[in-house]
């Protein structure tokens, strides 16, 4: 009896996960992440360090640069150079003004990134349908940070 109660049980429970809409962490964090890395950029977490996965308050925003050529006594590689930290996007930070289910602030590092970054907003914003506030963050562009950089 208690046994096909549990098959019952479980079967009733598959049937309701089926309408759920699974997201990875809370918020729209995850959606607008694939969005972002769909348009070319890639994502940053805490201390300008690239992530797999977004944090749930924020994603830092990165665009690759293109790999140099170099030679060394005849020998040629390539080298690729650390990617530039577009910006951020929040969602929760009150003291910027986000709130994730009203209005979204998009910081900019550098002045000469600010048309690019006002695009992706502007595409975010219809596609969720939020307002996002662009600001300028930093005059001058900043770079991604490797993990080793944060320890020394």
């Amino acid at each position: 009896m208690e046994k096909e109660l549990e098959e019952i049980l479980e079967t009733e429970v598959e049937k309701h996960e089926q309408n759920f809409n699974w997201d990875f962490v809370n918020g729209p964090a995850y959606s607008v992440s694939k969005k972002i890395k769909q348009e070319g950029f890639d994502i940053a977490g805490h201390g300008k360090v690239r992530i797999k996965y977004p944090l749930s308050s924020f994603i830092g925003i990165l665009e690759d640069k293109e790999p140099i050529k170099k030679r060394f006594l005849g020998i040629s590689y390539i080298k690729t150079p650390k990617a530039e930290y577009m910006g951020t996007l929040w969602f929760n930070n009150s003291k910027k003004g986000a709130n994730e289910y009203s209005t979204w602030v998009l910081n900019v590092n550098g002045r000469k990134n600010l048309s690019k970054m006002a695009k992706l907003g502007n595409m975010l914003s219809k596609e969720y349908k939020l307002p996002i506030k662009v600001n300028v963050g930093t005059e001058y562009p900043v770079e991604e940070n490797y993990i080793l950089d944060l320890l020394i």
